[in-house]
C-alpha cells in the first residue's frame, strides 16, 4: 500500500476519518489493521488505540472495506502531516483505495 498522507494547518483538535474501499489477506486468521501517524508541528505514532482492524476468517477472495473516525485532542497548532500506516499480523495484505481525511476542530 502506498501510503496516503495529507498536511493540514491544524488548531489543537481535529477529526480524522481513515479506511480503506476494500482489504484483501492471504492468510486465514490475519489481523490487518489501519492507523495513523502524525508529524510536523505534532508528532504521535500509529497507536492501537487509533485503529480500526479486522480479522480475516477466510483468504484472499474474502474482501471488506473498513474505516474509523477519531477525535484527535492534544496537538501543536501549525502544519501537521497526517499519514496512514497499515499493519498485518501473519501473511500479506492488499489494502484497495485507502483514504485519510482530516477536518480541523478548533
Amino acid at each position: 500500500m502506498t501510503a496516503p498522507a495529507i498536511t493540514v494547518t491544524t488548531g489543537t483538535i481535529v477529526k480524522v476519518e481513515f479506511g480503506c474501499r476494500a482489504v484483501s489477506v492471504d492468510t486465514a486468521g490475519a489481523t490487518v489493521g489501519l492507523s495513523y501517524r502524525v508529524s510536523g508541528a505534532s508528532t504521535a505514532t500509529a497507536s492501537v488505540a487509533r485503529a480500526v482492524q479486522y480479522e480475516a476468517e477466510n483468504v484472499a477472495d474474502e474482501l471488506i472495506g473498513i474505516s474509523r473516525s477519531v477525535v484527535h485532542t492534544g496537538l501543536t497548532a501549525g502544519s501537521n502531516v497526517f499519514t496512514m500506516q497499515c499493519s498485518v499480523s501473519a501473511g500479506n495484505a492488499t489494502v484497495y483505495n485507502p483514504y485519510i481525511i482530516v477536518t480541523p476542530l478548533s
